[in-house]
Order: C-alpha cells, then structure tokens, then sequence
C-alpha cells in the first residue's frame, strides 16, 4: 500500500466524518428504526458465537492460498489464508451487524459477490433456515475453503458458486434477491458495470450493500455516483458500508450515518 493510498483514504474518511449524522438527526421513521436496530444496539445472539468460533477457525489456519491465474491477478496468490483474512474478511463487529441486518430486513433470498473465506455468508445463513444465500467467488481455492467452513459449522443453506461475476449474470435463471452484498472487484469500472446487473436482479423494496465503499478514490467515486441513480430512493453512507434502499415509502434523500460514540455531542436535546 503506497503512502498516496492512505493519504487518499484519510481524506475520504475525513469527508465522511464531518458530514455524518448520529441516528439523533434521522427523520424518517423507516430508517431510525433500521439503524436502531442493525447498527445502534447491543443485543448478542447465540448465533454470535457460531460467527466467533468460525472467525477463530480461519485465523488459525495454516493453509497457503496457491497461485493461479485469478490469485495472481488479484494479489492473493502466497499469502496465508489467515494473513488473507485479517485484512481481506470483514470483522467480526461487520458479521454481527450483517446479521442483525439480515434479520431486521426478514431477507429470504440473499446474493453474495465475493465470498472471501466464507465468514460474511455464514453470518448471513446463520439467521435462518429459511434464508438462502447464494456466494460467488472467482478464486477456486478461496471457494473450497469457504465450503469446508460451512459444512464445518453444519450451515446448508448457502449456495456458493465458483465463477466470475459476470458468468453468474450471464447464466443466472431469473432468480432474485432480497438483499445483494457487493464485496470484491474493488475498483470504479467493475462496481459501475454491476450495479445494473444487481438492479435487475433485486426484488421490490430490496437493498443493495457496497462494502469497503471508503477504500479508495475508485471506490468512493463509484459510491456517489451510483446513490444518485434513480433506481435508488434512499442511500445510506456507513463507516465501511453504502447501502441502498429502493422502498418506495421512502423518500429520496442520501444519509450519511455515524455511531453516537464517535460524535457524542450529537445526542438528544443537542444533536
């Protein structure tokens, strides 16, 4: 990572925190309750330390990602799949307010581009039986590990393809989705080129996730493009994550949200 890289990303984080709001200034009902819920709260969940043990699990892996023509490509290729996943998987306190998501949204059909080492699907599938979750991930060493994880954890009810994005579009059956994750190809050209695909693969009232949208100036750029889109009611800009919203009970407006504890004097009476 080039010292350009971090200078960027402290500018972009900087940007985010002067603008962002505590969940004090949010007006609309639909989304005070949506982030009371997934992001403002502190309740744990026995599916907590399922997520836990399988965090502990890859981190005490030995295994080596091989190199091959995708690993390479995207600079995965030597690296311990432990040394992958601390800077690669979201945190656990991302897995949790995933799940928390997931169930607040009752999500029955779920699209994951980019499975990583598995953790994010499983938080996701760890929220119900009922809840399918389809996870697509180009490197084929990275797709096996994240299989071995969920059957290690007896979760079944995740899908995990290992293909390109853009060969799970070209072949995908008309299925849609309640709740589509964006988690891998993180660069402006390749964002750009699948927001559309994912737009036309969402169910009514469904939510697009952007992870990692502060990652870089690519990134940060797709991001306020795609939250002017039309297709998109409401946009929510997170620490790590932009989520959209296509409800249209709600009215249009782009939110950015941050935890009360990062700016307190936001709070009651004198947000």
């Amino acid at each position: 990572m080039t010292f350009q890289i971090l200078i960027d990303r402290f500018i972009i984080y900087l940007k985010y925190y002067f603008k962002a709001k505590t969940i004090y200034h949010i007006q609309s009902p639909l989304l005070f309750d949506f982030i009371s819920n997934v992001f403002d709260q502190d309740q744990s969940y026995y599916a907590f330390y399922t997520i836990d043990a399988a965090y502990d699990s890859i981190s005490n892996s030995q295994k080596t990602i091989p190199t091959d023509e995708f690993s390479n490509s995207h600079q995965q290729n030597g690296k311990s799949l432990a040394q992958f996943a601390s800077t690669a998987a979201s945190p656990k306190k991302i897995s949790y307010d995933l799940f928390r998501l997931v169930e607040f949204q009752k999500a029955k059909a779920i699209l994951e581009m980019g499975s990583c080492v598995g953790l994010s699907s499983l938080s996701m599938a760890l929220v119900s039986n009922d809840c399918a979750v389809t996870s697509i991930e180009g490197n084929a060493f990275l797709a096996q590990e994240s299989r071995e994880l969920h059957q290690r954890f007896g979760v079944k009810n995740i899908k995990l393809h290992n293909q390109l994005f853009s060969q799970f579009f070209e072949s995908r059956n008309n299925e849609k989705f309640d709740i589509i994750l964006i988690d891998g190809d993180h660069n402006y050209q390749s964002t750009m080129n699948y927001i559309r695909h994912c737009l036309s693969a969402l169910n009514e009232n469904g939510i697009i996730i952007m992870d990692d949208i502060h990652w870089s100036k690519e990134m940060y750029k797709a991001w306020l493009e795609i939250q002017s889109m039309t297709e998109f009611t409401t946009s929510l800009e997170c620490l790590r994550w932009g989520i959209l919203f296509t409800n249209q009970n709600l009215s249009p407006q782009k939110l950015c949200y941050i935890k009360t504890i990062y700016k307190p004097w936001q709070i009651g009476l004198f947000a």
